[in-house]
């Protein structure tokens, strides 16, 4: 787990932030809100630390194909889901992709019950 902390955004942070601060502009502090502390955590501690800790235990508990497997199956999962809630349209490349994809997790999931 120390290696996934270590190779995530953290150690970016460490570098990018004092380059940020003393070389480029800003306007963080105009715009300081709880809007600002709430997407912080949304889009910086979320995704970087607690995800990058739990596809870390996937590998190790489940194996990193069928990780590899489930994680290709967001952006599909993603657009279903804005399909149906955002009313968003969708090419026919867009629905082929999907179909394709689909099966290609289902198989990975059913090699790793069965090994």
């Amino acid at each position: 787990m120390m290696e996934v902390l270590f190779c995530s955004s953290i150690l970016n942070c460490l570098i990018y932030l004092p380059i940020w601060i003393w070389f480029l502009p800003k306007g963080l502090f105009t715009g300081f809100s709880s809007d600002f502390l709430l997407q912080m955590l949304y889009q910086g501690i979320m995704p970087n630390v607690v995800g990058l800790l739990l596809v870390a235990y996937a590998a190790k508990n489940i194996g990193s194909a069928a990780t590899a497997a489930f994680l290709a199956g967001v952006p599909p999962l993603s657009t279903i889901i804005a399909f149906i809630f955002l009313h968003e349209t969708l090419g026919l490349l867009g629905w082929v992709a999907i179909v394709l994809i689909a099966p290609g997790i289902v198989l990975v999931a059913i090699n790793k019950k069965s090994v």
